[in-house]
């Protein structure tokens, strides 16, 4: 097991990017990980992705508050 801590999201999908020589910046995956709790499974290998506690109350509570404002 390997363990990359990075300081942003972009930090960690260029790290990913480069290290699963994907093609797109795997932006998507790593908010589902850090958010909502999602393993991403690439080419056999499991990435699972975290953050501080409150970061992610916040960002959800923010994507809660933009849905009711869309619908």
């Amino acid at each position: 097991m390997e363990l990359k801590e990075c300081v942003s999201i972009q930090e960690a999908a260029y790290y990913l990017k480069g290290y699963t020589l994907c093609t797109a910046m795997p932006y998507r995956h790593i908010m589902n990980g850090i958010i909502l709790d999602e393993t991403w499974i690439h080419e056999g290998s499991s990435y699972r992705f975290t953050t501080d506690p409150d970061v992610k109350k916040a960002k959800l509570e923010e994507m809660k508050i933009r849905n009711k404002v869309r619908f």
